[in-house]
């Protein structure tokens, strides 16, 4: 692969993520009020994350902590 190639992927690959946290916004908007319709695993594995969101402060806690 060239270094060109190399770096338009990688280009490509930051547009893909830019335009996947758009959509993250997008959906948990959508979830409000839907989340009983959900699967109990992907429910238990939603909770584990947001362990690390503290809503007085509206911050993530930094990795490690």
């Amino acid at each position: 692969m060239l270094w060109k190639e190399m770096r338009d992927a990688v280009k490509d690959a930051e547009s893909t993520v830019r335009l996947a946290d758009g959509l993250a916004e997008d959906m948990a908007k959508l979830l409000k009020g839907r989340l009983r319709n959900c699967y109990v695993g992907d429910l238990c594995e939603l909770k584990r994350e947001l362990k690390g969101f503290n809503m007085a402060t509206g911050q993530w806690k930094k990795l490690g902590d």
